[in-house]
């Protein structure tokens, strides 16, 4: 990756990400945490493998969850830092969920594994409307890494106290391998566009970066035939990508 050039989580990433660290840091003590950028924060996490570090970015171009080295002491005195040091002190991560293709991300902490949840961090990877959330075991928002107001979005509203609510529901088709080749081609064939753009706004878990692997792994790339309209491409190639 160049320097300076954002690397954008898909669903693929964000997937063997979590796979990582389900292995790594479950379950495990939350230690501590900082917040050394708006738009970031960084818990410490005490398992059976050491000590660990996870970093949650909610920054629309380059929002993240990763797993990183040790980072300088910085920002251990913002508000949600202290709200996190305070209300997860002595609590242990015991599990990490991701459903589906969604690119939602939640982590439940408890007194000890078995016991009730009582803790969430939820971190919700969508772009410019990525956020990050602090619940108690009801789901009642302590903390959000941004609050919308009801001026700035009359579909869903972020504030403390209220109750956490999921994301608007995903109304692209998920991806199956029992479709046959004739519903697939009627699904991405409604608008005639390029057939990249076809596959992006037709199915969920499909970024540009999977665009491009599919086109490689294709053998078509030399074509280029992810950016031809959908309506010039011929069947026997269409075949190919699917």
């Amino acid at each position: 990756m160049q320097k300076g050039v954002p690397q954008i989580m898909d669903v693929t990433s964000i997937k063997s990400i979590l796979h990582y660290l389900s292995n790594q840091i479950l379950p495990s003590k939350f230690e501590s945490a900082q917040q050394p950028e708006q738009n970031t924060i960084q818990i410490c996490l005490r398992g059976l493998n050491g000590i660990n570090w996870i970093e949650f970015s909610w920054q629309g171009d380059c929002a993240r969850i990763l797993s990183i080295k040790r980072p300088e002491r910085i920002g251990n005195s913002s508000t949600l830092a202290q709200q996190l040091n305070y209300g997860l002190r002595y609590m242990a991560l015991v599990s990490i969920k991701q459903e589906q293709f969604e690119r939602v991300i939640k982590l439940e902490f408890s007194k000890k594994p078995g016991d009730e949840i009582t803790k969430y961090l939820i971190l919700e990877l969508m772009g410019k409307h990525s956020n990050f959330f602090y619940l108690d075991k009801n789901l009642k928002i302590i903390a959000a890494g941004k609050q919308i107001k009801s001026t700035q979005s009359s579909f869903r509203t972020i504030s403390t106290g209220s109750i956490y609510t999921n994301p608007p529901p995903n109304i692209k088709k998920e991806p199956c391998d029992k479709e046959s080749f004739a519903e697939w081609k009627k699904n991405i064939s409604l608008i005639p566009q390029s057939l990249k753009k076809c596959l992006i706004s037709n199915y969920q878990g499909v970024s540009p970066i999977l665009i491009n692997q599919i086109e490689h792994f294709s053998n078509m790339s030399k074509d280029n035939v992810m950016e031809k309209s959908i309506d010039t491409i011929e069947d026997k190639d269409l075949k190919e990508i699917f």
